[in-house]
C-alpha cells in the first residue's frame, strides 16, 4: 500500500569553483526533511505492531548529503595529465520501509579518486578506484521470509565495495 500524505521539505545549494594553475573543484550539499503526514496502514516489524507511521521519518531518505570535487588538469607535450578527486557524505537514515530501527544505517562517507593521461592521438588512460577506503554501507533492508512482521530476521544489501580499476580509451 501507498502513504496517504507525505510532505517534503528543504534545500539544495551546488557551486562549481576555478582555482587557477588547472585546479578546479566543485562543492554541493542537500537537506531534506521527509514525513509521513499520515500513513495508517504502514507495515509492522518485530516486536512492534504499530502500522501508523503518520509523523515519522520517510526511510532511504537521509536529512544531510553532501559532495566535494577536486580537479587538476595540465598540459604535457604528448597531451595532458588529470586527476580527480570525490567526497561524498551523507548523514544516517533507516533503510528498510518498516521504520525498524535495527535497519538504521549511520552516517557514512566515500571518497572515489582517478588519475590519468591522455595523448594527442587520442589515447586516454586512467587508474582509479571507487569507494578507495572500503567503506561497508546498506543500501536496502528487506525482511527475509514470507512471515513478515512475525520474523525477527532481514536481509542486507550492501553498497559495492571498494573497487580498483584502469581504463583505456581511444578516440578517433
Amino acid at each position: 500500500d501507498n502513504a496517504q500524505h507525505v510532505e517534503l521539505n528543504g534545500f539544495e545549494a551546488n557551486g562549481v569553483f576555478a582555482f587557477g594553475q588547472g585546479f578546479t573543484g566543485n562543492a554541493g550539499v542537500t537537506y531534506v526533511d521527509a514525513k509521513y503526514d499520515r500513513y495508517t496502514q504502514g507495515s509492522p516489524y518485530y516486536g512492534n505492531p504499530r502500522t501508523d507511521l503518520s509523523g515519522d521519518s520517510l526511510p532511504l531518505v537521509p536529512h544531510w548529503r553532501t559532495n566535494v570535487g577536486l580537479q587538476y588538469k595540465r598540459t604535457l607535450s604528448f597531451g595532458g595529465f588529470y586527476s580527480r578527486l570525490d567526497w561524498t557524505w551523507q548523514s544516517s537514515e533507516l533503510t528498510n520501509t518498516n521504520l525498524d530501527p535495527r535497519s538504521l544505517q549511520p552516517a557514512y562517507s566515500l571518497i572515489n579518486a582517478r588519475i590519468g593521461v591522455k595523448t594527442d592521438n587520442g589515447f586516454d588512460v586512467s587508474l582509479w578506484s571507487n569507494n578507495l577506503f572500503n567503506t561497508t554501507y546498506i543500501q536496502q533492508d528487506a525482511v527475509s521470509t514470507l512471515f513478515g512482521a512475525n520474523d525477527p530476521e532481514f536481509q542486507r544489501y550492501l553498497g559495492r565495495p571498494r573497487e580498483f580499476g584502469v581504463t583505456v580509451r581511444k578516440s578517433f
